[in-house]
């Protein structure tokens, strides 16, 4: 798979849940998508976004959002080249755009299960999953028995079921991530794999040997992102390096020859892991160096009518200083930028040019 695709994937994340499930993928949201893949492209893969959403959430059928995409593609002015016209690698084949689709769909629907099937009570009542064959392939990815026997050798059997045939796991278990081609512990586990998981009650674990096991297990928090990291093959002294490290600061590091997108930065300055970070050039053509004495003083203003921050606002950071919805001035002059947030919100961050970020909360829509 491309690093645009596994882009486009983390970008891809829409479902039916609630506030607190968006607040872990926000970020993934509106930030990743402009680190990854070419960005003239990345009206595309808004584009993308929109349509597997509208399939979600509309009940648009796959043909429909085909047919949409093609035509972004066509306002984009993209034309595969003659190497890639009819293949895997053209965007206006419905094979590339099935993969593009039917990958992201599933992905966000299997997030969304699988936060319902680890809560308290779902795991109280049925503690593990079992691998089986859901759909039929005439030509199945891979040795399923054999990825298994290997996914549970390298954790160490950690929550594994031993001594049986069954592929039966607790569902907090680190082998559903270290089996999946994605690195999610929830389905899709491969590109049309056919495979997906069944409920094991806590009579059946016990009998398998996971009934101790199985009581200590506690509701897992799951970053719909946090297993995938998106990279690319570019050279640390080229032109497109400099770009990027102009464009995302801090955000991307260079491993030799690939560049890696450094998703939790935002959360290691907010935790204290880092004094400080450059998020990037922003609006006004200046980087902004967020620190954690700066957030700390941004949140001890009183704003009447803000509601609590959580982390996926915090990792929005970067978004509104490159790319806000607004830009005005605040009563001392400062800029006051605005990003709206998937739950209803809006973000408001208000800056400094001479001290960085003097404010930083949220409002809902009225």
């Amino acid at each position: 798979m491309t690093a645009t695709e596994a882009l486009l994937r983390k970008a891809l994340v829409t479902s039916g849940l609630d506030t607190a499930g968006w607040s872990t993928v926000q970020a993934g949201l509106r930030d990743r998508a402009f680190f990854m893949a070419e960005v003239e492209r990345a009206r595309v893969l808004a584009a993308a976004r929109n349509e597997a959403a509208a399939i979600l959430t509309s009940g648009k059928s796959m043909s429909e959002a085909r047919r949409d995409l093609r035509e972004a593609l066509r306002a984009e002015g993209y034309q595969p080249g003659d190497e890639e016209r009819g293949t895997i690698k053209d965007l206006y084949t419905k094979q590339r755009l099935d993969v593009m689709l039917k990958t992201n769909v599933a992905q966000a629907r299997g997030y969304a299960d699988y936060l319902a099937a680890t809560s308290t009570g779902a795991l109280a009542a049925f503690p593990a999953y079992e691998f089986i064959r859901v759909y039929q392939r005439k030509a199945p990815r891979g040795d399923w028995a054999q990825r298994w026997d290997s996914a549970a050798r390298a954790v160490g059997w950690q929550g594994v079921a031993r001594g049986t045939s069954r592929m039966v796991a607790l569902k907090t278990s680190p082998v559903w991530a270290k089996l999946s081609r994605f690195g999610n512990p929830f389905p899709p586990f491969d590109f049309g794999s056919g495979m997906g998981l069944d409920d094991v009650d806590a009579a059946d674990c016990r009998e398998l040997g996971l009934g101790e096991q199985a009581k200590a297990q506690k509701p897992p928090r799951v970053d719909f992102n946090g297993s995938l990291q998106a990279e690319v093959p570019i050279a640390p002294d080229s032109p497109e390096a400099e770009r990027l490290r102009s464009a995302f600061g801090d955000q991307v590091v260079f491993d030799g020859n690939v560049a890696r997108w450094r998703g939790n930065l935002i959360r290691d300055v907010l935790g204290g892991e880092l004094d400080s970070a450059n998020v990037g050039t922003g609006f006004d053509g200046q980087p902004l160096v967020v620190s954690h004495a700066a957030l700390d003083r941004a949140l001890n203003v009183d704003i009447p009518g803000a509601v609590p921050l959580s982390l996926g606002d915090f990792e929005l950071l970067p978004s509104i200083w490159r790319t806000p919805a607004k830009v005005g001035k605040s009563k001392l002059n400062r800029d006051h930028l605005t990003l709206d947030t998937l739950d209803g919100g809006v973000l408001n961050l208000i800056v400094d040019p001479n001290v960085g970020i003097t404010q930083f909360y949220k409002l809902i829509k009225q």
